[in-house]
């Protein structure tokens, strides 16, 4: 959102918040005036009312007292049946009300009430504009009830009576004595009534109520007092009263609240227009031109920022800061790409940067129909000499390597048989791999053509602080369009390729082929199946026997381990030990040959009649393990065993080298007194010098290592090596005893064991104790 459009949406609010809080105070404040205005009002209202009702209760009170002592009425009592009497009666009260003219009343009227023989109006003067009017029920209740209670006097205001609203003075008196009487008198008391209608009274009600539009009310309890209400006693304990609703409040600031709100909207837009004005003008406007103008100079469309910009403004001040921080982002932008595009230890391309140059070179491959390749390449050692000599050496080691790797890249790029166009790239995939991008038509036989130059420059090694290293390169290959159609195939397939290459023996070259994507997809199932196996029930142990050559007997067994896969099926031993020695699930699988070989030795101890030795398998990655005499210690403690009957043969499947911490391991092992084997030798990358590095009593002789020195007609070497081994306090298994010839031929080199198929095959423990019946005396019946 630009700008000025921001700036519109925060002033408005403002603005107009701000004057209707000032409105909303302004209508207060006028609210509290008309309401106390109001107030005064009714108060005033209300007193002015209650002064009226006064006047005629202060009337009624002169005439009852007038009434009460006149002759006319002493007259009357005196001769009450006398129609004389009530004549004269009238015209004395008609002369009272004449003479007190200072009230206005429609009707007035006099009752009179006996007791005797029983309750009842004996006498009704009325004036009124009605000739025929008579007592009204209302009126003759209330002069009747006079003789009902203990009251002498009382107070009444009868409402709706008739056409009239009437203000009654009640008394009691006696006959005799024109007082109020006796006690014992008064069952001959009679009562006098003055009824009259407070004439001015109603009228000024009436005016009041049509002003406030609210009707005022006499009773006897008093409302609890509420805003914009008043009241006032009137006589004998009554009350006028009047509360305004809280409409009437509101209807009498409406007016006032539609003002208010006008002019709020009115004031609000005129001063958002001109702070909408101002701040365009003087801010948003200049702010909106220097960022079209930093723009067109990112966007090289300008060298620099305009003049105008350059005050001493804020927004000047502005400028220059923004023109020094575009040279700085400038340098940093370079020195960022560089970074972003180069490896910081090597100088050559990181992964990135070979990723997106190679999406772009594989369009262009397309577009020409050439080839693509991507070598993948691992130093081969490298662990092994950053251990050994430090990170600083194998930093330097890398470098090195790298500059090899541009050399290689530079002479292709400037080679005569280097097409014009093509692409050669260096680049660092991560620790100590590496690769190598380039087109060609023939993109093929590049490749082995690179990967020999490199292998060249490696022939003795790489210089590194004035000495050399014997590193080399494990190349995979992988080439568009035939391994792939996208860069992520081919570095997938690339990295397949030179695992392959590594586990070819090193220092090889190796494309990638559906043969090998198949040999990698079973290697990735076999993984995955050992991470998930279960060795109770897809593991099992069969038995070998161990024959002494010098006594001809069965010294012992080698327990072999086999793999019958839920979902592969059996697996061979060959096949999924590298594997997993390489994924990390070797000490499960060998704590299991550990727990499960030594939980049998008991069953075969007693089917021998006697202790015997036996062999366990057990990687040579344990070598790096800490935990493996507590292992041992644990199950041979549990099943009796004594140390000295088993042997661990570690197997050469993979290039351990003897670390101060290995050689320390062996010697624990050797020192608890448990026998070590080196298994397969010839067959593995064990050195003769590493054979007496060893702390090892025994060295089993592989089958094809002895085979092969047999064919090459190498035979007088075996002995040699054979008295290496004794020399060293060593003893000697050769492997591979097929026939009766076998036996014979390898008994002739003073080994001190001999195993093979035909002293018998890997069996289970049931087929172990037939087996056994073919001793005699101890010895195998095929042996000598």
């Amino acid at each position: 959102m630009p700008l000025n459009k921001r700036a519109l949406l925060v002033i408005t609010p403002v603005v107009l918040l701000s004057f209707i809080v000032a409105s909303l105070m302004v209508y207060e404040q006028a609210r509290n005036f008309v309401l106390r205005q109001e107030q005064s009002r009714i108060n005033n209202a209300v007193t002015q009312l209650a002064a009226e009702f006064g006047r005629y209760t202060t009337f009624a009170e002169s005439y009852m007292l007038s009434a009460t002592r006149s002759h006319a009425l002493r007259e009357y009592l005196l001769s009450i049946d006398d129609e004389f009497s009530n004549l004269g009666l009238a015209r004395n009260l008609e002369d009272i009300l004449r003479s007190n003219d200072e009230v206005q009343t429609d009707y007035l009227s006099v009752s009179i009430g006996m007791r005797t023989p029983e309750p009842h109006i004996h006498s009704h003067v009325e004036f009124s504009q009605d000739p025929f009017s008579s007592i009204s029920s209302p009126l003759a209740d209330f002069t009747l009830s006079m003789f009902n209670g203990p009251a002498l006097e009382r107070w009444g205001y009868l409402v709706d009576n008739g056409p009239h609203n009437l203000l009654i003075k009640a008394e009691l008196i006696d006959p005799q004595t024109f007082v109020a009487p006796m006690p014992i008198q008064a069952d001959k008391s009679l009562t006098i009534v003055l009824a009259i209608e407070p004439t001015g009274f109603n009228l000024l009600q009436e005016q009041l109520e049509n002003e406030l539009g609210t009707p005022f009310s006499i009773s006897d309890t008093l409302a609890p007092a509420t805003a914009l209400s008043a009241s006032a006693p009137l006589a004998a304990g009554q009350f006028l009263q009047i509360s305004l609703p809280p409409a009437y409040l509101q209807q009498q600031m409406l007016p006032l609240a539609g003002l208010l709100t006008i002019i709020s909207l009115v004031f609000a837009l005129t001063a958002s227009i001109c702070l909408y004005g101002l701040i365009t003008r003087y801010i948003t406007r200049p702010v909106m031109e220097l960022e079209r103008d930093l723009s067109e100079v990112l966007k090289n469309q300008r060298s620099e920022l305009p003049r105008r910009h350059l005050g001493n403004s804020e927004i000047g001040r502005l400028a220059h800061t923004f023109r020094s921080l575009y040279e700085t982002l400038s340098q940093s932008y370079q020195e960022t790409r560089r970074l972003m595009e180069r490896d910081s230890l090597t100088g050559l391309y990181n992964l990135n940067y070979i990723t997106q140059a190679g999406q772009d070179a594989l369009l262009t491959a397309k577009a020409r129909s050439e080839q693509l390749a991507l070598m993948y390449l691992d130093l081969d050692n490298f662990k092994f000499v950053n251990d050994k000599y430090g990170h600083r050496f194998g930093n330097e080691l890398l470098m090195a390597f790298a500059w090899s790797l541009t050399d290689v890249a530079t002479i292709r790029s400037s080679g005569t048989e280097h097409e014009a166009g093509a692409l050669v790239l260096p680049g660092r995939v991560a620790g100590d791999q590496f690769c190598l991008l380039f087109r060609h038509r023939d993109a093929i036989s590049t490749a082995s053509e690179i990967a020999k130059m490199i292998q060249r420059q490696m022939d003795e090694g790489l210089p590194v602080a004035k000495a050399r290293f014997p590193v080399s390169a494990s190349i995979g290959v992988a080439v568009y369009p035939r391994d792939g159609d996208s860069f992520s195939q081919l570095i997938s397939n690339a990295d397949t390729a030179m695992y392959q290459a590594k586990l070819q023996g090193k220092n090889q070259l190796a494309y990638y082929s559906q043969e090998l994507a198949q040999k990698m997809r079973r290697r990735q199932e076999i993984e995955s199946a050992l991470k998930l196996v279960n060795p109770d029930l897809e593991f099992k142990l069969l038995y070998m026997p161990l024959l002494n050559v010098k006594t001809g007997e069965l010294d012992g067994f080698e327990a072999l381990l086999r793999w019958n896969s839920r979902k592969l099926g059996p697996v061979e031993p060959d096949e999924f030990v590298p594997i997993g020695e390489a994924c990390g699930v070797f000490a499960m699988i060998d704590e299991w040959v550990i727990s499960t070989g030594l939980s049998t030795y008991p069953l075969i101890r007693k089917m021998l009649g006697r202790d015997f030795k036996l062999s366990l398998n057990i990687s040579s990655a344990q070598l790096q393990m800490s935990n493996l005499c507590e292992v041992l210690d644990r199950y041979a403690h549990r099943f009796q065993i004594e140390a000295r009957y088993i042997q661990l043969e570690i197997t050469e499947t993979v290039n351990i080298e003897l670390t101060s911490h290995a050689r320390s391991f062996l010697k624990s092992l050797a020192s608890a007194g448990y026998q070590l084997a080196l298994d397969d030798f010839g067959a593995g990358f064990t050195s003769l010098l590493r054979i007496v590095e060893y702390p090892i009593t025994m060295v089993k002789f592989d089958k094809g290592f002895i085979q092969q020195t047999l064919k090459r007609g190498n035979r007088q070497i075996l002995k040699p090596l054979v008295e290496l081994c004794h020399s060293n306090g060593m003893l000697v298994t050769m492997e591979g005893a097929e026939s009766q010839e076998d036996i014979d031929l390898l008994s002739t080199f003073d080994c001190d064991y001999i195993q093979g198929y035909f002293l018998g095959m890997p069996i289970t423990l049931e087929e172990m104790e037939e087996m056994l019946l073919s001793l005699r005396d101890g010895k195998l019946a095929t042996a000598i």
